[in-house]
This record gives C-alpha cells, sequence and structure tokens, in this order.
C-alpha cells in the first residue's frame, strides 16, 4: 500500500517538477531549465504504466508499450542536451549533435521494435551503457564549466553548476541500484526502498533546481562577449596580441586604481561584463588585461583585493569581536565557505591561523 502511494507521489511531483521547470517562474537560464523540464516529464513515465494500473487502466497493448519505451529512452539523451545548455547558453542542437545523438537512439528504437524476447537483455545493457556514457560526458562538461566560470565571475560558488554535479552522481547511483535490481527482477516494479531512494533524489532535484541562479549575463550582447571573451585558451591569448604592450600597461593602471579607489570588489555580484563598464572597456579587451596583464582569471584577480581587505580587517586588534563571517561580509564576500577556501589558497593558511598570528605579534 505505502508503496503504491509513493508510486504515484513520485509521477505526479516529476510532473509538478517538469512543469515549474519549464514555466521557470525564476527567470534564469531558460533554455536549461525547459531541457531538464522535459527530462523530468520523460523520467515521470517511468511510474506511468504503475500509475495507470492502480487507477484500474491497465494497458498491455504492445504499441503503447513500445511507444512508451522509445519515449523513455529518450532520457539520458535530453538530460546531457540540459547540461550542455546550462554550460553554454548559446548551444543549439544541429546536424552533428543530432548525429551523436539520433545515432544512438535509433539503435535503441531499433532494438525495442524488434519484438524478440532474446534481445531484451541486450537492449537493457545497451541502453545502461548509454547513460552511463552520458553521464560522463555529462561531468566533463561540468568540470570544464567550473573552469570558464573563474574567466568571468568572482563568485563562482552560485554559478559553478555544483548543485547539477550532485543530481549527476545521485543520479549515476540511481541507474546502478535501478540496474541490478532489473537484472535481478526483471520486468517488476520497484520496490518500497527503491521508490524511496527516488522519491528523496526528486526532492533533491527540486530543491536545488528551484535555488539556482543565472549562470551567464541576461543581455544577449553581453551573452555573446563575456563567451567570446572566455572561450580563448590563456596561451592563445598570450599569443595573440589584442592590445599593444604601452596601451596594455596603461588599461592595467586604469582597472587597478578603479578597482581600489571604488572598492568595486565589495560587490559580491561583480562579473566581467560590470567590470568592463566600470573601466570604459569591452569584456573582450578587460579578459585580455587580466590574463596576459596580471596573469590570473578574473575570480583570482577580483578575489585577491577582498583577500587584502581582510587581511587588514583581521591584523586589526580593535575588530577582534568580529567574527570570521563577519569578517568575509565586510571584504566583498557572500559566504564564509568561499573566504576560507579562497584565503586559504592565496594566502596558504585559514583566516583564523592568521588572525591567531597576527594577535600574538
Amino acid at each position: 500500500m505505502l508503496n503504491n502511494i509513493l508510486a504515484i507521489l513520485i509521477f505526479s511531483s516529476t510532473i509538478f517538477l517538469g512543469f515549474i521547470l519549464i514555466v521557470n517562474p525564476l527567470k534564469v537560464n531558460t533554455k536549461a531549465n525547459i531541457w531538464l523540464g522535459l527530462f523530468n516529464f520523460v523520467w515521470s513515465t517511468y511510474w506511468l504504466e504503475e500509475v495507470l494500473y492502480l487507477s484500474g487502466a491497465i494497458v498491455v497493448s504492445h504499441p503503447f508499450n513500445h511507444i512508451l519505451r522509445i519515449v523513455q529512452y529518450s532520457a539520458p539523451f535530453l538530460f546531457f542536451v540540459c547540461i550542455k545548455s546550462f554550460t553554454d547558453p548559446e548551444y543549439k542542437l544541429n546536424k552533428k549533435s543530432l548525429l551523436y545523438i539520433g545515432a544512438p537512439y535509433t539503435v535503441l528504437i531499433f532494438l525495442e521494435l524488434f519484438q524478440n524476447k532474446k534481445l531484451d537483455f541486450i537492449e537493457m545493457t545497451y541502453f545502461i551503457l548509454l547513460c552511463f556514457a552520458y553521464i560522463l560526458a555529462s561531468l566533463i562538461l561540468l568540470k570544464n564549466h567550473k573552469n570558464k566560470v573563474q574567466k568571468f565571475t568572482s563568485n563562482t560558488r552560485e554559478v559553478n553548476l555544483s548543485w547539477l554535479e550532485y543530481i549527476i552522481w545521485i543520479v549515476l547511483v540511481l541507474i546502478i541500484v535501478v540496474s541490478i535490481y532489473n537484472f535481478t527482477f526483471l520486468d517488476q516494479p520497484l520496490n518500497l526502498l527503491m521508490n524511496i531512494f527516488v522519491f528523496l533524489t526528486i526532492l533533491s532535484t527540486a530543491y536545488y533546481s528551484l535555488k539556482q541562479k543565472e549562470i551567464f549575463p541576461k543581455d544577449i550582447a553581453e551573452r555573446h562577449e563575456t563567451l567570446a571573451a572566455i572561450s580563448q585558451k590563456e596561451n592563445e591569448v598570450s599569443t595573440n596580441q589584442l592590445i599593444p604592450i604601452n596601451i596594455l600597461e596603461e588599461y592595467m593602471l586604469k582597472v587597478e586604481n578603479a578597482i581600489i579607489r571604488d572598492e568595486l570588489y565589495m560587490d559580491t555580484e561583480l562579473n566581467l561584463s560590470k567590470l568592463a563598464k566600470k573601466v570604459d572597456l569591452t569584456p573582450h579587451q578587460l579578459s585580455y588585461v587580466i590574463n596576459t596583464g596580471f596573469h590570473q582569471n578574473f575570480n583570482n584577480y577580483i578575489n585577491s583585493f577582498r583577500i587584502e581587505k581582510a587581511k587588514k580587517l583581521l591584523s586589526n586588534t580593535s575588530l577582534n569581536n568580529y567574527s570570521i563571517l563577519g569578517i568575509a561580509y565586510e571584504s566583498g564576500f557572500n559566504s564564509k565557505t568561499s573566504f576560507n577556501l579562497m584565503f586559504k589558497k592565496i594566502t596558504g593558511t585559514t583566516p583564523s591561523q592568521y588572525k591567531k598570528s597576527c594577535s600574538e605579534l
């Protein structure tokens, strides 16, 4: 009884989550959330037969089962396109992408329509291997994205898609467990423990999805400039002289003076596009100045100013009553975690250790 209720909850909550993602009340990462919503709709169909059975509408027709299975097999492809759209908002499906997505999908359709029970094991194995392949590709995309965001934002914590990486790992564990279960109990519905695990996965997906922030600038022109600026590899930037050396030094001084004078680093949402407007440069020019002139990425460059401010505050004995979190906020960070990680990265010590060493002098 409880398992039946849970199956209905999983089906309805996945449908609802898909609807929320497509409607996108937060209006962030629009294209990517549409794909994520479509993935959730497809994901819900894995419980459709069970829900129909519980409602009394027993479906046994072969055409329905084949159509349903073909729809379900599109899940890993939709998930991959979703990840691709999160990491590249200008990504569009083209002939090349349809080839590497459509070719393996066509094989699955052929295996499903062949209607041979002897091929069921091969079909399931092939599908599981495809799931693993697309999950691996998604993890690679996210790893590259984490490196990419450091080139254009000073606060990577809320746009580095760590929440999506957690979901991918959860889905991976889910696939492994469900695969073992399906191979052991072929064609049997998931038991209570499996459905609890699935439902918790859906709740986690909903929680992180509804907390997400816009990753790239919303303005199309700014977004295009930002993507163009960060698309070049660092070694390419250094070899292609975008700005003459004498002008580069002038721009370096201009950028540094503006950041220090106006304390621009105190803006927790400061990004490449925002700073470029402040110093009257294009995002491409500013990226070149920071990468080639200061030999840093945007994230490290801006956070170096914040750490210098934090060091002054930590060494000020009159501010001993300030907590580490208070110092983080006063330095331009928006979380204690980000502050601790960056402070350790730049100084080689933690804020607490640095404060203690200053008080002992």
